[in-house]
């Protein structure tokens, strides 16, 4: 007799739905709930856990979550986070980046025009990632100032807002980089 295997719904959303014209980028804060429902993008996603505790379902996974925990999210991946209760004394508040897939090659794309003898292979690697990517404890903490940072410049929009959003995206991009290769990072089986 052979297992039934149930799937639950998946949304899946557009970057359009977020994005502007001038910028592909959208940053938000989320007191995470049990509304939204489990999600795939066509769009790039970085989350940082802020504060609280809970869970992030990765399509048949349970990865539990914590300050500090930050999270890759490629194309296709379906996913939600949840606190550990629904009576919201214990919120799960997470930092959300996403951006299109483009703005990524580009970053790529300048960077080995830019500084071609510093060619970042593992850029590369993260494009091509079809698994999340986790990284947590100590070494996130530079990841939380960025992630407030690109927050802050994204709700202000001042003058060269787009500019600094991007040089926020890289410097959030390197530090993943940077603690996938010190050994800090996983991807979540």
């Amino acid at each position: 007799e052979a297992a039934m295997t149930i799937r639950r719904p998946v949304q899946s959303m557009r970057g359009h739905m977020y994005f502007g014209l001038d910028l592909p980028v959208f940053v938000n804060r989320s007191s995470e709930t049990f509304s939204l429902g489990e999600h795939s993008h066509d769009f790039v996603e970085i989350s940082y856990v802020y504060e609280g505790k809970g869970f992030h379902y990765v399509d048949d996974r349970v990865i539990p979550v914590g300050k500090g925990d930050l999270f890759y999210i490629p194309v296709g991946i379906s996913h939600v986070f949840r606190p550990s209760n629904a009576d919201g004394k214990e919120p799960l508040i997470v930092y959300n980046c996403i951006f299109a897939l483009e703005l990524l090659d580009r970053i790529i794309e300048s960077h080995s025009i830019l500084l071609p003898a510093e060619r970042t292979v593992a850029l590369d690697e993260i494009r091509a990632s079809t698994t999340l990517l986790q990284v947590g404890g100590q070494k996130t903490a530079d990841a939380g100032k960025i992630m407030l940072r690109l927050h802050q410049e994204y709700a202000m929009r001042q003058e060269g807002r787009g500019l600094m959003i991007v040089a926020n995206v890289i410097q959030l991009l390197l530090t993943l980089v940077r603690s996938l290769n010190d050994g800090g990072g996983e991807h979540p089986a």
